[in-house]
């Protein structure tokens, strides 16, 4: 991953609405380490949809374990 996609994820993340400081954000800089969840996370089209799926896989315990 190139340092600019890396800096364009996170972007996203906080435009979406999560603040930096967030459990939220703490829980995507582990799983952000996955290409897999980095390709996911950037097909979502809308802030909206990155949020809703954020919080779906924070909320899924199954997701802690990546």
């Amino acid at each position: 991953m190139a340092r600019s996609d890396d800096g364009n994820v996170w972007d996203l993340a906080v435009h979406s609405g999560i603040s930096r400081t967030s459990d939220e954000f703490f829980f995507l800089s582990k799983l952000f380490k996955s290409e897999h969840w980095r390709g996911v996370f950037c097909y979502l089209q809308t802030p909206d949809e990155r949020l809703a799926w954020i919080y779906k896989a924070f909320a899924d315990p199954t997701m802690h374990a990546e």
